[in-house]
């Protein structure tokens, strides 16, 4: 998985071009899951961070081997409202995903 900060990314970045396979992820962090973004934060009133954080990961399916068949992710939980993006649309847009969700 990909993560970054959106403080961090390019004035002109929308969630839209994280589903762009040419997304450029040079401010984005490899992180593993479950993975909590802000976890430094709690011990830091002055660097505490509520902002927005996106996480990115390609996953390719042979067309033939899935044309048929339908394809579940699932989230262990995603803290407050969660947007997925698949190929060029959101999927869940504004998900509230605190519990297990597929």
């Amino acid at each position: 998985w990909n993560f970054a900060l959106a403080k961090d990314l390019p004035a002109d970045f929308t969630p839209e071009k994280l589903s762009d396979p040419n997304c450029d992820l040079s401010t984005f962090a490899a992180v593993d899951l479950p993975h909590t973004w802000n976890i430094h934060d709690v011990e830091n009133e002055l660097t505490k961070h509520y902002g927005v954080g996106y996480y990115r990961k390609e996953m390719f399916f042979s067309s033939e081997e899935y044309a048929d068949k339908a394809i579940f992710i699932d989230f262990g939980a995603a803290n407050k409202v969660s947007d997925l993006w698949a190929p060029t649309r959101a999927a869940m847009p504004g998900s509230a995903m605190t519990s297990p969700t597929r």
